[in-house]
């Protein structure tokens, strides 16, 4: 199937949604869509997901701390001439018997939809992708800005109507690769477990008495202080006790491995590093009677 320009795209958005209502209401006296089979499916943008992969990859990155706002949506009939096309071409995607609104069909298959979206945005020459959340779909044609969009309802409907734009990013906000959306590691107590009758510390105070043990955590920051999510720093970290070996003992935990339960054994200073994605935060901390 040759694909369609962003013009062609924008013409079969418009046209669509002057027959379409919002995404409230009842489905009752909708009229469903009737999916039709491409006649070339080898030719269809799904069958060659590396398409959209190849455009993000020429444009390249975006910036982490790119300014987000409400502005003119420039990509909205792209995405929503992406989404007609989707349930044309893959109708077993949806159940195109439950409706939310007219257009609005249930998602049986959100990680189907989401891909399919992003391959037919990308035969048309757009650089697109789910956010690492999975919450909104980033669009962009050049590195000077990016769009986010809604595209699935809270109850797995197709997400239509103006409203799934929901802001432009200047500079293009994605994508960010995992190294560069850390910008510092934080290693701090969140807990302890101390003996009866003795005082719990202070979990800033870098102190851990003998008769406490103390939960520690290494935490990925963004450059505004925020956490950075696990789907983009990724599970792997390496912890190295860099001093004070003989006042304390560690164990990691199998379950959630940025945890490190530390077991005091005498008096002294030790110093506990992590390393996610290349940044490395270090907590050091007195043992103390």
């Amino acid at each position: 199937m040759k694909p369609l320009c962003l013009a062609q795209i924008a013409a079969v958005a418009t046209i669509s949604l002057g027959t379409l209502s919002g995404c409230g209401g009842s489905s009752t006296g909708a009229s469903a869509i009737t999916p039709t089979t491409p006649a070339n499916p080898a030719a269809s943008p799904s069958a060659n997901p590396v398409v959209a992969a190849s455009v993000c990859e020429r444009l390249g990155d975006g910036v982490l701390k790119a300014q987000c706002a409400k502005g003119s949506a420039a990509h909205y009939g792209a995405v929503e001439g992406a989404i007609d096309r989707l349930v044309q071409e893959r109708p077993q995607l949806f159940n195109l018997s439950d409706m939310e609104s007219p257009g609005s069909y249930r998602v049986v298959d959100v990680e189907g939809y989401y891909q399919g979206l992003v391959d037919r945005l990308g035969a048309t020459g757009l650089c697109a992708e789910m956010d690492p959340t999975k919450t909104v779909l980033q669009v962009k044609v050049s590195n000077d800005s990016s769009e986010d969009f809604r595209v699935l309802t809270s109850k797995n409907f197709i997400a239509r109507g103006a409203w799934i734009y929901q802001n432009t990013c200047t500079p293009a906000a994605f994508p960010i690769a995992p190294a560069d959306s850390i910008a510092y590691i934080r290693v701090s107590f969140f807990a302890f477990n101390c003996l009866p009758g003795a005082p719990e510390p202070d979990k800033m105070d870098k102190k851990l008495p003998l008769a406490c043990d103390g939960y520690l955590t290494a935490t990925p920051k963004d450059p505004d202080g925020r956490d950075v999510p696990l789907v983009v720093h990724g599970s792997d970290i390496q912890w190295k006790l860099k001093r004070g070996e003989e006042f304390v003992s560690l164990k990691q935990w199998p379950d959630q491995p940025f945890n490190q339960t530390v077991y005091p054994r005498s008096p002294g200073f030790f110093k506990l590093c992590a390393t996610v994605q290349g940044q490395t935060g270090c907590l050091g901390v007195e043992v103390i009677p």
